[in-house]
């Protein structure tokens, strides 16, 4: 039988679960992140993978994270600074679907626009609302 993880390149052939368990805990190097679903095209090996996720941009656990950090030094009082995270938040991810070899699509590039424009008008109400 083939490895799960075919689909991405991997070759590897098993016989038995044993092999299988092995080969996708030690060897196989196309195993996708699992933030694919968001957008993200890494693969590797299952160590690659897991240091992968500490840095991953599609990640939500490290956006939670890093904002959560952020809330801890100034008290989470500053909407400015997380309107700016989250408007950062979007450009890593822009920048990440619009690498080579794949352009970004024009519907992806709008609905990013679309986006950034209604962080604006709600950073503009919350400050009419102050």
């Amino acid at each position: 039988m083939n490895c799960l993880n075919k689909d991405n390149g991997c070759k590897f052939r098993y016989e038995t679960g044993l092999e299988i368990t092995k080969h996708l805990m030690n060897d196989c190097c196309f195993i996708c992140c699992d933030n694919k679903k968001y957008g993200c095209n890494f693969f590797g090996t299952q160590d690659e993978i897991q240091i992968h996720l500490k840095e991953c941009s599609f990640s939500i656990n490290n956006y939670n994270n890093n904002n959560n950090n952020n809330n801890n030094n100034n008290n989470g009082n500053n909407y400015e600074e997380k309107l700016d995270e989250i408007v950062k938040m979007i450009d890593r991810i822009y920048n990440e679907i619009s690498k080579p070899p794949i352009p970004p699509r024009d519907e992806e590039v709008e609905r990013m626009e679309i986006i950034k424009m209604k962080l604006i008008t709600i950073e503009k109400q919350n400050n009419e609302i102050q």
